[in-house]
């Protein structure tokens, strides 16, 4: 257990590392993209944004009680409510009755690990239809060392309807 919270410290700091090799590059690819006529450091603000609101992975950030305080339009598409609903609901509220015990063993991991956790569950839309998805969660923690919230991306694993058989028609 000693190595495994090892291993991920190790992998968070390398991981921090990375990102502040790159982060002054990164800046500079606004500055030399505003010399050259090209999008502006606003206009890269912009694109990121438009990036992580239309990506087709679901972003959301639980504070400690595992509410949502942040997420993309995809969360709140792949849950059947609107974007302001799903900003006030607990991400539980949405977990089938089946994955109860998985979800909550999914963020007691990940409040005791410093590396991500990765579950695959069932989720309860409004209008009943049932929603396959990854959570890959990460928790998130103040200087004392106790848990803030997640960083939670959700990925949709349910079959798309009418995709298996265009693809069989394809191949035949």
């Amino acid at each position: 257990m000693k190595i495994r919270a090892l291993t991920g410290r190790l992998a968070a700091v390398l991981l921090m590392a990375v990102f502040l090799v790159c982060l002054p590059g990164l800046a500079g690819l606004g500055k030399a993209a505003a010399q050259s006529g090209q999008e502006g450091p606003g206009e890269t603000k912009v694109h990121f944004s438009e990036m992580f609101y239309l990506a087709p992975t679901a972003y959301l950030i639980l504070d400690s009680q595992g509410r949502v305080t942040e997420s993309n339009t995809t969360a709140a598409n792949m849950l059947g409510v609107n974007w302001p609903t799903l900003l006030a609901s607990s991400l539980g509220h949405f977990v089938a009755p089946e994955s109860r015990s998985m979800f909550e063993d999914h963020f007691r991991a990940a409040r005791r690990e410093v590396c991500k956790q990765v579950v695959e569950l069932d989720l309860t839309r409004p209008d009943g239809a049932m929603v396959r998805v990854r959570l890959e969660s990460i928790c998130a923690f103040d200087k004392q060392g106790n848990p803030v919230g997640f960083r939670v991306a959700m990925v949709n694993l349910s079959p798309i309807p009418g995709l298996a058989g265009s693809a069989r028609h394809k191949l035949g």
